[in-house]
């Protein structure tokens, strides 16, 4: 969302074509805190994995029929076997991890058709892609990583959430997943030593913070669960010291390992607060 609203800002027109699970009213644009300054088209439909992808993949072919854009530009690997049908057009493929299985054959093939640019997070990526994919040298390589837009101090001040916070003493602040190799061990550990400090984790989905809530036998963690994106900038706002104590291994909910290559999108938020 907010790479659109910053194409959009550059004078572009801009179309998403996403997906969202179904009975969800949320409004997208306030959710991330963007101006709705470009089209949203987006396919509720719930995960059923490989379906859902399927059917989501047939929904980005007619609905590029329908805008006609000049640039396609994806992250959405299983979009691949439709975007080919539309080798007239340019595209640029931003990733995120190493490709294998039904993606690298997907990735080398569309590289063969209408990929022009390939956008990655890192250059630890980029090795490993050429290992992996050495066609890849036949287009070219952008290293982009993760960023984060400036907050305006200002205006989060003016929009606080009140997260209790006791003033008094020294506040830490993990905002983030809490999926493992996210160091949550290690801040409960911290915790043990350093009784005067207060430690704040925001985030996570209810099962992972029900875990982690069980392994805390300290008053001075406290966890305040999964909070909507656009409410971070004031919550970040509030801590005196940011943490981010990534591992050595740094899972997904998929249980990837992406520690060798990742560019953490939390490390650019924490340097822009």
């Amino acid at each position: 969302m907010k790479m659109c609203q910053a194409i959009a800002y550059q004078g572009h027109k801009v179309s998403l074509i996403t997906r969202g699970i179904k009975n969800n009213k949320v409004n997208d644009y306030d959710y991330y805190g963007v101006k709705p300054n470009f089209k949203l088209y987006k396919l509720k439909i719930n995960n059923y994995r490989f379906i859902s992808s399927f059917i989501f993949s047939i929904y980005i072919y007619y609905k590029i029929i329908i805008i006609k854009p000049e640039l396609i530009y994806s992250r959405h690997r299983f979009s691949l076997i439709v975007t080919r049908f539309f080798n007239h057009i340019p595209m640029i493929f931003e990733d995120h991890s190493p490709p294998s299985g039904i993606y690298k054959s997907l990735i080398k093939n569309s590289i063969n058709s209408n990929i022009y640019k390939i956008v990655l997070i890192s250059n630890a990526l980029e090795n490993l892609y050429k290992k992996i994919l050495p066609s890849i040298k036949r287009v070219k390589v952008v290293i982009a990583h993760d960023g984060a837009d400036p907050i305006n101090k200002k205006i989060v001040q003016s929009k606080n959430i009140n997260l209790k916070i006791n003033k008094s003493k020294i506040n830490c602040g993990y905002i983030g997943h809490l999926y493992e190799g996210r160091g949550i061990g290690i801040i409960l550990e911290i915790a043990k030593y350093l009784t005067e400090t207060s430690f704040h984790i925001v985030g996570g989905n209810e099962s992972d913070v029900n875990f982690w809530r069980s392994k805390n036998m300290r008053t001075n963690v406290i966890f305040h669960g999964y909070v909507n994106n656009n409410k971070i900038p004031s919550i970040l706002n509030q801590f005196d010291i940011l943490l981010a104590p990534y591992q050595k291994q740094v899972l997904l909910e998929n249980k990837l390992n992406t520690a060798q290559w990742m560019s953490p999108l939390k490390i650019f938020e924490l340097k822009k607060s």
